[in-house]
């Protein structure tokens, strides 16, 4: 047959880039007896369709889980076993979680010496201020019922009690009698409670949110009551 003869028997025949391939499967077919299926349209909406599904799935459970988290922040802390109220019977509302930090020793005069030496050591002008003092919303006078210099027992007792007493009193009053603390008092409503400290434990500041002692250097019989 000549050649042009072969070009014009060929020449109807549709060309595809996958011939090769399709060649393959008729043979599998031919040597195995089994028909070869081509995949339908249906399968691959089918595939698209699961695709969606799941990714709708997942933004459903993670959105879930937000509003949940969410609805757990908004309501008051529940004491692990308890019912969310206190030895009162009432409801515990409000915040959460409180941190009571005290820097002990600090008051008006370090802020003022940290502020007029940072100025005169970068070369600020008189008018800066602390990054703290963007946060200062108030003060408070702490000062002891027996001495114009307050020691630390005095001024944790004020914080703590939110009473005035005389150097080295541990959470009690002048007259010796003990004066509730504020972390008894949380701990009587409800809530779990705790002491850190970058000192000894039952030194007088710590101890005055802790126990009631007359005088600070009574720390065996502070220990005994933290």
């Amino acid at each position: 047959m000549a050649g042009g003869e072969e070009s014009r028997l060929f020449q109807g025949r549709p060309s595809s880039d996958h011939s090769d391939e399709r060649s393959v499967e008729e043979e599998d077919a031919l040597l195995t007896g089994q028909k070869q299926e081509r995949p339908s349209s249906w399968a691959k909406w089918r595939e698209i369709g699961l695709f969606a599904w799941a990714v709708i799935a997942t933004a459903l459970v993670i959105l879930f889980a937000v509003l949940y988290q969410h609805q757990q922040q908004q309501q008051p802390s529940t004491p692990p076993g308890g019912t969310g109220e206190g030895k009162d019977g009432r409801p515990m509302t409000g915040k959460r979680n409180l941190i009571f930090m005290v820097s002990d020793g600090m008051g008006p005069t370090s802020l003022s010496l940290t502020r007029s030496f940072r100025q005169a050591q970068t070369g600020l002008p008189i008018d800066d201020v602390l990054v703290l003092d963007h946060h200062l919303i108030g003060t408070s006078r702490t000062r002891s019922t027996s001495s114009l210099i307050t020691d630390s027992a005095a001024g944790a007792t004020a914080f703590s009690c939110g009473k005035k007493s005389y150097n080295g009193a541990i959470s009690v009053l002048p007259n010796g009698e003990p004066c509730g603390t504020v972390l008894e008092a949380a701990k009587r409503a409800g809530y779990m409670t705790g002491l850190v400290v970058t000192t000894r434990i039952t030194d007088a500041t710590p101890a005055c949110f802790a126990a009631h002692v007359n005088q600070r250097e009574e720390e065996d019989s502070i220990a005994e009551q933290e």
